[in-house]
């Protein structure tokens, strides 16, 4: 059964003047990554956002786990987002006054939860990053910061894992090192991954692309 599925997922700005998405479907399984691709502005980040219940889509619906996302209260819509799906944003966002452990866990030390150390420590390997568990972000690279927003965003052990433009600003060491983790979390977690990209890099590991480059009466071809 797929983690995430989008039926018929259209979406307007302007009023209804301005068409980003139309009636766009899909599904995401376990163990799997898929790419979307275009140009910008073609609706990458609109598609990321309705499927990771941070934008309602004006017409259709998302079904994460099949229950229909959109149907929900809010309330009930933040709990199944916060229980069910990871984000990686753009930029990393870590917080300058803490170190990068303290920033992965800083969820559980908002709550007083005992945090994950052993989840932590395995994706700071993942992520060659074990020699940083006690750095400040203002000592990492770019790349590095970007590696501590996934690990941040994997620690509540998500089953959809949506990434926006997670390359867009990085080196070749620093893709490749991403890229080998991203695989590793196909292999290990029950994830879905889902990329909005333009890196062909990326597309090249995906098991399925989507393509928005718009076309006639078209929106979002999905490329095996």
């Amino acid at each position: 059964m797929a983690n995430l599925i989008a039926n018929a997922v259209s979406h307007t700005f302007n009023n209804g003047q301005s068409w980003v998405l139309d009636t766009w479907s899909g599904s995401f399984s376990p163990h799997t990554i898929t790419t979307i691709t275009g140009p910008s502005g073609c609706g990458k980040s609109t598609l990321l956002h309705c499927l990771g219940g941070l934008l309602t889509p004006t017409r259709g619906d998302v079904l994460l786990h099949g229950d229909a996302l959109y149907r929900r209260t809010p309330t009930q819509r933040a709990d199944a987002i916060n229980q069910h799906i990871g984000f990686v944003f753009q930029r990393a966002s870590l917080l300058p006054e803490l170190s990068v452990w303290d920033n992965i866990a800083i969820k559980y030390r908002l709550r007083n939860a005992t945090e994950p150390s052993a989840m932590i420590d395995h994706w700071l390997t993942v992520f060659q990053l074990s020699d940083f568990r006690d750095a400040s972000p203002a000592t990492l690279s770019g790349g590095q910061g970007h590696r501590v927003a996934f690990i941040r965003a994997l620690l509540n052990a998500p089953t959809v894992l949506l990434c926006d433009e997670p390359t867009g600003n990085l080196d070749d060491a620093n893709t490749a090192c991403l890229l080998d983790a991203i695989q590793t979390i196909r292999t290990e977690t029950p994830c879905a991954v889902v990329i909005a990209t333009h890196d062909v890099r990326i597309a090249q590991i995906g098991d399925a692309t989507v393509d928005l480059t718009p076309y006639p009466q078209q929106f979002g071809y999905l490329v095996q």
